[in-house]
């Protein structure tokens, strides 16, 4: 029988690396074709689902928390925290207010496993 340790952790890491390899993929495919990079990283392979880029970035989130709390690792360093801080500021940097304003009232939801949770962007 296999362990937990191979049920997580390797699996994760397969996941990882394979969104890295499609990532380089696409931006291989970007530069022989000219298509933008952006094109492909905005792409759904269907209308309800994220785009690349958010299905990656979802499954970062994933591993990173799933990892950090079934390894009893502790609090992060403070070099962890200004990392993840400066990554968050730098994306928060790029959006502009028009991409936001005007969606108080959306509903949003994010589901993880079984588990759907829905709110107002205002109340978020």
């Amino acid at each position: 029988m296999a362990s937990f340790y191979d049920l997580t952790i390797p699996v994760l890491i397969r996941v990882l690396r394979t969104e890295e390899s499609l990532l380089r993929k696409a931006e291989e495919y970007s530069k022989n074709t000219g298509t933008p990079i952006e094109e492909l990283l905005t792409a759904r392979l269907a209308p309800d689902m994220f785009s690349l880029s958010k299905q990656v970035g979802v499954t970062v989130l994933f591993a990173r928390r799933t990892s950090h709390l079934l390894a009893e690792l502790g609090e992060w360093s403070l070099e962890e925290n200004y990392s993840i801080i400066a990554g968050v500021l730098k994306v928060l940097a790029d959006i502009k207010p028009e991409a936001i304003d005007g969606k108080e009232f959306e509903t949003l939801s994010f589901t993880i496993g079984q588990k759907t949770t829905t709110a107002k962007a205002i109340d978020w």
